[in-house]
């Protein structure tokens, strides 16, 4: 298989997933399987929804936390989340979970400083296994990732106001290659989470893995290490780590929820989640207006809408839902991530 096809490959593999999340919006839209404080009917409804961003600027957070001010939404942490799912606390108000993945330093540089002026609590998932590649200095993470991370110093500074909450995004946002070793030496090592997908776009996640003289077995392995993994221990191994490190940062901190990077997580993976000692399990769209058995609620597969569902909630200033799909087009976005 030649690089041209590999990246053939990569490129149509992120088609498949846009077309998933696409899908997902429509089914949404259409089918009214939005929660149900969604509805302008809607006066004391107890659900809570989530939204899920990475890191946003000013010019496209500032109006969704306008408008949630002005509509009187209040905010809430894991802890308050969890025991409103377990029935043992109701919201006097009209409430939101706002979560931010990834842990990128431009969430304390961009996104932070609006959260604190509209006094806005939510929680940021990290991944605690680049936090310490960039402490430790073994490899320079700019070689395999072209965003910034937050240091533990900046993650504690972010805890200690009281308004972030810090859980667990896995060691590290899946299978992405750090250490001294030669790059192609990672391939086909058991990924922690899902199906291969990094921080880099179809032309890096390729060639990142592609040395000069790769020998054709070596492009083998490549193609491996796209698709999923059942590794159980591996994935206990990341989930239990990511937990442990987290805490042993934050003293006293307990870390109680788990997001899957990129939104796509397995039964098997939600079940290792529960066996690590997480509370709860944070999907994607995909999970968004799903039925399950559990009751009072499944907390293993919460799904979790994009910050441009926001504009849907009722109050002043609501979109209407052709006005959200534009959004969602990308035409209110601006400086989304």
């Amino acid at each position: 298989m030649t690089l041209q096809s590999l990246k053939i490959y990569a490129t149509t593999t992120m088609t498949y997933e846009k077309l998933k999340d696409i899908w997902h919006n429509v089914r949404i839209l259409l089918f009214n399987q939005l929660p149900a404080i969604f509805s302008t009917d809607c006066r004391d409804c107890a659900d809570i929804p989530v939204f899920a961003q990475h890191a946003p600027g000013p010019r496209y957070l500032r109006p969704l936390l306008e408008h949630l001010r002005t509509n009187g939404y209040q905010t809430v942490t894991s802890i308050e989340f969890n025991r409103q799912l377990k029935g043992e606390w109701i919201p006097q108000s009209r409430t939101v979970y706002l979560t931010f993945d990834d842990g990128l330093r431009a969430f304390l540089t961009k996104t932070f400083p609006l959260l604190r002026e509209y006094s806005m609590k939510c929680t940021l998932f990290v991944c605690p296994g680049i936090i310490d590649i960039i402490r430790n200095g073994k490899e320079s993470l700019s070689r395999f990732v072209s965003k910034d991370f937050l240091s533990w110093e900046e993650i504690k500074q972010l805890h200690e106001s009281s308004l972030v909450d810090i859980q667990s995004h896995g060691m590290w946002h899946n299978q992405i290659p750090y250490g001294v070793k030669k790059r192609y030496e990672y391939v086909g090592k058991p990924t922690s989470l899902l199906d291969y997908r990094d921080l880099l776009p179809p032309d890096g996640r390729v060639e990142q893995l592609v040395e000069k003289q790769t020998e054709s077995r070596i492009i083998r392995y490549i193609c491996r290490s796209f698709y999923m993994s059942n590794d159980t221990a591996a994935l206990l191994r990341d989930m239990r780590t990511a937990k442990r490190r987290i805490e042993e940062e934050l003293n006293g901190h307990r870390v109680t929820a788990f997001a899957f990077p990129w939104w796509y997580g397995s039964p098997t993976a939600a079940a290792c989640a529960e066996e690590s000692g997480y509370d709860m399990v944070f999907r994607g769209l995909s999970h968004v207006g799903k039925k399950t058995k559990k009751a009072p609620a499944d907390t293993f597969h919460i799904g979790r809408l994009g910050f441009d569902w926001i504009y849907l909630l009722p109050g002043r200033g609501r979109l209407n839902r052709v006005n959200l799909i534009k959004a969602k087009r990308g035409e209110l976005r601006n400086d989304a991530e």
